[in-house]
């Protein structure tokens, strides 16, 4: 199983908690208004909105993508129920840590 794949199969566990997962990971390319955007997007029943950046092997931000965390991260701090994740091949953590929270 890749990255990919291992990542969508733990973020089916959040959809099993009645979670919405919007999946913006694709290859085609993105409008410009979503350029940078973080590749999952995860909305708790209880209102919370997790974003996650899929990262993997050399990959790095882009300057777009760097823009877009500091975004939500000044976000975060004004708002305790959002958060940002980097996945970079430790989506099981992430998961379990977004159960924690939204349990």
């Amino acid at each position: 199983m890749n990255n990919k794949q291992e990542t969508n199969k733990a973020l089916k566990a959040l959809e099993q908690l009645g979670c919405m997962v919007f999946n913006m990971s694709s290859d085609r390319r993105m409008p410009p208004g979503m350029i940078g955007f973080p590749d999952h997007c995860i909305v708790s029943k209880h209102g919370e909105v997790i974003f996650i950046e899929d990262k993997f092997g050399k990959d790095k931000l882009s300057k777009e993508q760097v823009g877009v965390r500091g975004i939500i991260e000044t976000c975060a701090m004004m708002n305790p129920k959002v958060f940002y994740y980097i996945n970079t091949g430790n989506i099981q953590q992430i998961v379990d840590e977004i159960i924690d929270r939204i349990k």
